[in-house]
């Protein structure tokens, strides 16, 4: 039988017409040139990169010129960080405060502390409450007169709580304060306006929403284009914000995969993956009564539409994973989840804690199996 993926918040297969995109550029014989030269093989590859540019941008009602590729996620989270950051201390700007939360992705909280550590800024953090929520009114008490930024998750990669994020982009726009997202989790399940959640610095990575591995972007509103540093320094590629020759064919996959979410029923196959979510919560809480936890957001419409984290009570969610072995894939934490920790749910929840991620091919009948494997298991 085929195994079921149900991790599709960690990595998404990539979409045929991305794949296929990918291919028409590599036996393009027209564009195998550097796309910064001006000869007609530099040019060539200068039109495929345009062309994913443009689709990005799209995707989310943004300029052209306003996105920047990159390696991925992390990346994107670095350049926007370290960009603002840098940008304030070379101008001499007093201005040395960043706010985040708590539960943010690694790839913010690693370079938020090395900034704390080596580059003398203060970062304040705001706590969620018990479904994994923060709010604009805990925004607003963090805030001083030198805060600069202001850097936040769109919908949390672990629960899936899809926060607040055009309230508190509109209350930054008014301060003055930098406004960064983090939508790596977020693109491909809920729609994505910068103008609508007043980012000035948006994050992408393709591989989240059925584009390749290695390429993200990150969006950089042009009219603070000159509060963020240049990135990577080199020979000036895409508007000197992030040098090196750029990843043509990721960058191409990256485009179409952006372009394949704005042609397809999006709408229809959200409710339809919030449906088989459903089906798999109530099914295993069925059988398992109290037994089975849920973490986050009880309201569904406020947790990303292919995201379930449950806590199995009396189980540690690795060893689960690990007695499944290749029947089923899903993510659970080597020691347990900060996540459902930071939502004051006890050690036990913690230990047991596992998260399902839904994807395009899923079906009910993976769900029927899946809810049999897992109970399986558990006996």
């Amino acid at each position: 039988m085929t195994a079921i993926y149900f991790d599709n918040n960690a990595s998404t297969p990539v979409c045929q017409a991305a794949t296929q995109a990918m291919l028409d550029y590599l036996n393009d014989p027209a564009a195998i040139g550097n796309p910064t030269q001006a000869h007609w093989a530099g040019q060539g590859a200068k039109r495929y990169l345009d062309t994913a540019r443009s689709q990005v941008a799209s995707l989310i009602n943004a300029a052209t010129d306003e996105i920047v590729f990159s390696s991925g996620g992390t990346e994107s989270n670095n350049h926007a960080l370290y960009g603002c950051a840098f940008k304030a201390l070379q101008s001499g700007s007093n201005k040395r405060h960043i706010i985040s939360s708590v539960i943010e992705h690694p790839a913010t909280l690693k370079p938020l502390q090395d900034l704390v550590e080596l580059h003398g800024f203060e970062v304040s953090y705001v706590e969620v409450d018990a479904e994994g929520f923060f709010n604009l009114e805990d925004i607003q008490s963090l805030y001083r007169e030198d805060t600069l930024l202001v850097s936040l998750m769109h919908a949390n990669n672990e629960l899936g709580s899809i926060q607040p994020i055009a309230e508190i982009g509109a209350w930054c726009r008014q301060q003055g304060v930098l406004f960064h997202v983090d939508a790596v989790c977020s693109a491909g399940k809920l729609d994505i306006d910068v103008e609508t959640l007043q980012a000035d610095l948006l994050s992408l990575s393709a591989h989240k929403f059925y584009g390749p591995k290695g390429v993200g972007a990150l969006y950089i509103r042009e009219a603070i284009n000159a509060e963020v540093a240049h990135y990577i320094h080199g020979a000036g590629q895409q508007r000197q914000r992030r040098s090196g020759t750029e990843n043509v064919i990721l960058a191409v996959g990256m485009g179409v995969a952006c372009q394949q979410l704005q042609e397809n029923n999006q709408s229809l196959r959200r409710q339809q993956l919030a449906q088989l979510r459903d089906s798999l919560y109530t099914q295993l809480q069925q059988t398992l009564g109290e037994g089975l936890l849920l973490n986050g957001a009880t309201e569904t419409q406020r947790r990303l539409c292919n995201t379930l984290n449950v806590s199995f009570i009396g189980h540690n969610g690795q060893a689960l994973l690990q007695a499944i072995g290749s029947q089923l894939a899903f993510t659970a934490s080597k020691n347990s989840s900060k996540a459902v920790h930071l939502l004051g749910k006890g050690p036990e929840a913690a230990l047991g804690a596992v998260r399902f991620s839904l994807g395009s091919t899923s079906t009910q009948q993976d769900v029927d199996r899946a809810v049999q494997i897992l109970l399986s298991a558990i006996k």
